[in-house]
């Protein structure tokens, strides 16, 4: 299960966009990193039966990872976009290569 931060800069769509290409790559299963808290029936079904967490933050602050961990989820990964050489910027825009970089990373390890 793959849960992305998906927040408001570029980083955190960066952590979004390369959650949607490990899911097209088979890598894992994108889910909603917001229906986590709420209980979302559907996500907490999924949650309960996932074998692997991967938590995947476009920052140091761990919003997905904390999210994850404050509802008693492991989390088995952790991976931090701005760790991977990437700037945080302002600017909600996901560049592709940096995208790229994250869904390597993923795969390396």
């Amino acid at each position: 299960m793959l849960f992305p931060c998906a927040g408001a800069s570029n980083t955190g769509q960066i952590s979004n966009s390369a959650a949607v290409q490990l899911t097209l790559e088979g890598y894992g299963i994108l889910a909603c990193t917001a229906g986590v808290p709420v209980r979302a029936p559907s996500t907490m079904k999924k949650v309960e039966s996932a074998e692997y967490v991967v938590a995947i933050d476009g920052c140091p602050v761990g919003c997905a990872r904390k999210l994850l961990e404050q509802q008693n989820v492991r989390v088995n990964r952790h991976i931090v976009v701005t760790e991977l050489g990437i700037e945080k910027t302002g600017d909600p825009i996901a560049d592709e290569k940096d995208v790229e970089t994250v869904v390597s990373a993923a795969w390396e390890q």
